[in-house]
């Protein structure tokens, strides 16, 4: 009897054990099927990731690719593009010619990836109530055009006239569009900047196209103005017909006017200037 019981309990503790082992299979199994679904995933993110890094960098000017593999990196690198914008405004007479003034200047920075192109629309400048004093739409252009990565350029508009609800004037706004560019442009490289303001602000200086690129087309560039602090305060815009590869030429900048109250602050300036080559190596 005694033999017979025994042999019923090792025989229950072998079933039991076997349950054991089949339930820990279980769980190690679900355990490593959760863990290859987890490298699965992490390694479809890491190859997509990659394409994605793959096709920011495919250069759009690259007359091999074909008309589906440009257009599927030029969608990705259209939602790239990112930029901050500042915005500086002011209202002033000059007495001794009855002329009243309002200017506003804004400076675009290109933060994302590739470069960009700027279309403004209208400034509109508004009372201190709210109310609308005047509207600017017309002339209105970034200076330069396209902006490539980590770099800047200036809008800046100016109203004069018989101006009413000059003394309320509050702020001004800046409407505009912003596009991916597939084309970059070309730096131009500026010496020797000097700024005037003894009796209105002026700007000039030395630009060189050291690219192996003519540049047969009206460039446009400005050059912005900081006070001590470095804060920007404002620009003036200019352009210069053409430069030829190895050239040099002269650049100055005098539109638009700036009040007294604010030239006196300007400690230092920054130039930027650029082209795009619209019809030769550089062209896509």
């Amino acid at each position: 009897m005694k033999k017979g019981f025994y042999l019923l309990l090792v025989g229950g503790l072998i079933l039991s054990a076997c349950g054991s082992s089949n339930e820990e299979s279980n769980q190690d199994n679900t355990i490593n099927t959760q863990a290859n679904e987890e490298t699965t995933a992490e390694t479809e993110e890491t190859s997509t990731s990659q394409e994605t890094d793959d096709l920011l960098n495919v250069d759009l000017s690259d007359e091999s690719l074909s008309q589906a593999e440009w257009t599927e990196a030029f969608e990705v690198q259209e939602k790239a593009i990112d930029y901050e914008i500042e915005e500086v405004s002011y209202a002033w007479s000059d007495g001794s010619i009855n002329l009243s003034n309002l200017s506003h200047y804004a400076l675009i920075t290109n933060t994302g990836k590739g470069s960009i192109y700027v279309n403004p629309l209208s400034v509109t400048f508004y009372n201190d109530d709210g109310s609308v004093i005047t509207k600017s739409e017309m002339g209105l252009s970034a200076s330069p055009e396209i902006i490539n990565e980590g770099e800047s350029s200036l809008i800046d508009t100016l109203e004069q006239g018989d101006i009413e609800d000059i003394e309320t004037f509050d702020f001004a706004k800046l409407k505009y569009e912003v596009f991916f560019s597939p084309q970059k442009a070309l730096d131009l490289t500026a010496e020797n900047v000097k700024f005037d303001t003894d009796q209105f602000v002026s700007a000039t200086a030395v630009i060189k196209n050291e690219t192996n690129i003519d540049a047969t087309e009206e460039i446009k560039g400005s050059i912005i103005f900081f006070d001590g602090d470095n804060n920007f305060i404002g620009g003036v815009s200019s352009s210069i017909d053409s430069l030829e590869s190895g050239e040099q030429g002269g650049f100055e900048a005098f539109y638009p006017n700036f009040p007294d109250t604010e030239k006196q602050n300007i400690e230092s300036a920054e130039v930027l200037i650029n082209f795009v080559d619209l019809y030769g190596e550089n062209d896509f």
